[in-house]
């Protein structure tokens, strides 16, 4: 039907000829010069300053962060399922697609990016490592950017938005400092994982020692290995508490473990990791389930939960899914 409507297209139409255009760009075929019209012009030249902007921070051992990305996922055979138990308790299509993409590179050079930072890194679907020019590593997770704010002999300040490992360089002559959401982590060298999700910032601490506090005020706690630390959505840093590494790390490896958790935080994390919206009767949310589901891509990581649930996740729209349980 969609090819039939488009096969009706006069061939002089406006939003077609320019639609070709942008596509004869995108593939080499025409330099944006060539063209006149405004808005394709604008969009190549936003491109470019954000390919320089990029372009512009030095990352070291390019060969071996591709390595490290390769390794990261790239799971062996037997750890492609799920193990899951349940415990008790239209006509102008072309140029839409161009102003998509006119709205995603605008709006990350323009809305995303914090007052006074610079991009560094930014993940899509997968995950994206990158060295930092102390020689700390940082894995984001997909549908997260790490910023940079200041950046000196002294003081390396960043600023995250999604998820992310980080393994930073022991340094005792700089300050090297994170702020996500209302949070802040402050460290010397050390292994930590952090994320801003649903209003609540959270930083698991698996190697070394932080600082972690609110971005604003004066309020604190100390961590030690294997100790976690939440601000949560009205603002307050809650008490620390212990936590499990394989389960706070495993997205690294592309795989979601669980123990004794419920589903609906379960349904949280595939949501932010697929970039997705799904959903559930709270009665299915509030089941316990423990295991492990690989995050190879959304479809089947839906498929294996919604069959432990006894149901299935129905495709409602681009990118939303309805648990439905069998009758």
């Amino acid at each position: 039907m969609i090819m039939r409507d488009m096969n009706n297209i006069p061939e002089n139409d406006a939003d077609r000829l320019l639609a070709k255009q942008f596509g004869q760009i995108v593939k080499g075929e025409k330099s944006p010069s060539e063209v006149n019209d405004a808005m394709l012009k604008t969009l190549f030249k936003a491109r470019d300053v954000e390919q320089q902007s990029e372009a512009a921070i030095p990352v070291r051992g390019q060969q071996e962060v591709w390595k490290r990305i390769h390794r990261s996922i790239t799971t062996p055979a037997e750890q492609s399922h799920a193990t899951i138990w349940k415990l008790p308790s239209n006509p102008g299509w072309y140029w839409a697609a161009a102003a998509a993409i006119i709205v995603m590179i605008v709006s990350s050079i323009l809305l995303l990016r914090p007052p006074g930072s610079q991009l560094i890194a930014e993940a899509g679907s997968m995950l994206s490592i990158i060295e930092l020019n102390d020689g700390s590593m940082v894995t984001l997770r997909p549908h997260s950017q790490l910023y940079a704010l200041t950046l000196s002999e002294s003081n390396h300040d960043y600023t995250l938005s999604g998820e992310a490992l980080f393994n930073v360089e022991s340094s005792p002559d700089r300050i090297f400092t994170v702020q996500a959401g209302s949070g802040k982590v402050t460290v010397t060298g050390t292994k930590f994982n952090l994320n801003d999700r649903d209003r609540r910032t959270s930083v698991y601490l698996i190697e070394g020692e932080v600082i972690f506090g609110l971005k604003e005020g004066d309020k604190s706690v100390r961590l030690q290995p294997g100790e976690a630390a939440v601000i949560d959505r009205s603002n307050r840093l809650m008490e620390p508490f212990e936590f499990e590494p394989d389960e706070v790390t495993a997205w690294t490896q592309n795989r979601l473990i669980f123990k004794e958790r419920k589903v609906g935080s379960i349904l949280d994390e595939l949501e932010f990791h697929f970039n997705i919206e799904i959903k559930a009767p709270q009665t299915t949310r509030e089941e316990l389930l423990g295991g492990s589901i690989p995050l190879d891509n959304t479809e089947q990581s839906l498929q294996d939960l919604g069959t432990v649930l006894g149901g299935q996740f129905v495709r409602m729209g681009k990118s939303t899914y309805q648990f439905i349980a069998k009758p």
